[in-house]
């Protein structure tokens, strides 16, 4: 439970503290005086923020269809004139929410997911009109461009929503085409103070949380898209860096709720470490790693690669700076997860140096099993269901693991998963005895 979320409970407490003579009507006057109003959202407004955000949606797709079916038999003169109508019909929409309506969310939204579309709209069709040569690439760059001054003329949340979207698309399509996507960087980090203002504003709130899932994923899907892949195994030590930091990120913008779906960073983090973390246990991502596969030497370095060697270590270095903190508060849990990239940069260095690839599983088998273990004992010792939960499943996930990789009877592998099974109830059974349910 977040401070506003309290808030609210304890002014919903007040009428019954006041009728049972817990409290004086003085003294819940000077609560109330003392916390303040509590600004929420009711359902109403969600309800109605959303189904503004879908109908701008269906009367842009609307409006491109019924121009599509009846384009070409239209003048070159006509064509041009509605190219344009949807982008004026977006900017007097905008402008006639922000006038009238800037306090409602569900007007500055739907207007502004407009003429996001309006733009892209009106960009394809004179391009269509006037046969101009261009490329997929060139295409989404400008409409990006375009709309990114949305998030703070308007200002509103789906904009900037739509530009991580359309960055991801655009880094794929510029790396096959151009071979780099290196303004994929300043135009992501254009909307990220309107972010970090919304998560300081209220870290569980429908805006917040919507940019953090967005840029989450959008992050996970553009650096693999991004990255060179001129060493190979380095995204490795990439990928650790990123959901470590997302992971740690977590701990610096929100406190421990219940919900995985309003911590985005941390589900994320967690997730993206654990998969990954089995997945090292193998042999098959430690294979041809190191410089001598694809270079002949350091004069060979490319820019592209050494934007990559940049990545690495700058995650590397961003990680340890967000995990010392948290190690002198003694977050033993946390910094589990946190050491993930040192421990992946140790043995793809050790791997790219010439040690067998068996070095690396091992370490990764240990690591994995010391923080299936951690996080098991940090969610008993801190009442946390969930946690606890969580390190059982990474622990039984590596047995699992293993005893696929040898041959064993079914007899012995049935055994170990009924044990597996009940370790889960029994642990589970004790901690609901205790009263822990969290």
């Amino acid at each position: 439970m977040n401070r506003q979320q309290g808030i609210q409970w304890l002014y919903g407490e007040l009428p019954t503290l006041l009728s049972e003579g817990v409290l004086s009507a003085e003294t819940a006057t000077r609560l109330q005086q003392y916390y303040g109003t509590v600004q929420g959202r009711s359902r109403r407004a969600l309800v109605l923020l959303v189904c503004s955000i879908f109908g701008a949606i269906l009367i842009g797709l609307g409006v491109i269809l019924l121009f599509a079916h009846n384009w070409q038999e239209l003048s070159r003169p006509v064509r041009t004139v509605l190219a344009f109508l949807p982008l004026l019909a977006g900017q007097f929409l905008t402008g006639w929410a922000m006038q009238y309506r800037a306090a409602s969310a569900a007007w500055r939204e739907g207007a502004a997911m407009f003429l996001c579309l309006a733009i892209g709209a009106s960009i394809a069709l004179v391009g269509q009109t006037y046969h101009f040569s261009s490329t997929m690439t060139n295409f989404l760059l400008v409409w990006i461009v375009l709309g990114l001054p949305l998030v703070y003329l308007v200002p509103a949340s789906f904009p900037a929503a739509l530009a991580w979207i359309g960055l991801t698309f655009w880094v794929g399509y510029a790396q096959k085409q151009w071979g780099q996507g290196a303004l994929f960087w300043p135009l992501a980090a254009v909307p990220v103070p309107y972010l970090w203002l919304a998560l300081r504003h209220n870290p569980y709130g429908q805006r917040s949380v919507l940019l953090s899932w967005v840029l989450s994923l959008c992050l996970s899907i553009a650096i693999g898209l991004r990255l060179a892949h001129h060493l190979p195994g380095l995204w490795i030590v990439v990928y650790t860096g990123l959901f470590a930091v997302f992971y740690l990120l977590d701990a610096y913008v929100c406190d421990p709720v219940p919900a995985f779906w309003q911590r985005p960073w941390h589900t994320v983090g967690v997730m993206g470490l654990a998969g990954l973390a089995i997945f090292l246990t193998y042999d098959t991502p430690w294979g041809r790693i190191g410089w001598h596969y694809d270079l002949t030497g350091w004069q060979d370095l490319a820019w592209a690669a050494v934007q990559d060697y940049g990545l690495a270590i700058g995650l590397l270095a961003l990680t340890l700076g967000l995990l010392v903190p948290l190690s002198r508060r003694q977050q033993t849990g946390r910094a589990l997860f946190g050491v993930a990239p040192c421990v992946a940069a140790l043995a793809y260095v050790a791997v790219a140096s010439g040690a067998s690839a068996d070095v690396a599983m091992v370490v990764f088998n240990v690591y994995v099993l010391l923080l299936g273990i951690g996080t098991t004992y940090s969610g008993i010792r801190h009442g946390r269901l969930g946690t606890m939960n969580g390190g059982l499943l990474l622990v039984s996930a590596l047995i699992v693991a293993r005893f696929l990789d040898v041959e064993l009877s079914f007899t012995v592998r049935g055994i170990v998963f009924v044990g597996l099974g009940a370790a889960f109830l029994g642990t589970n059974l004790a901690m609901k005895r205790r009263g822990i349910v969290s």
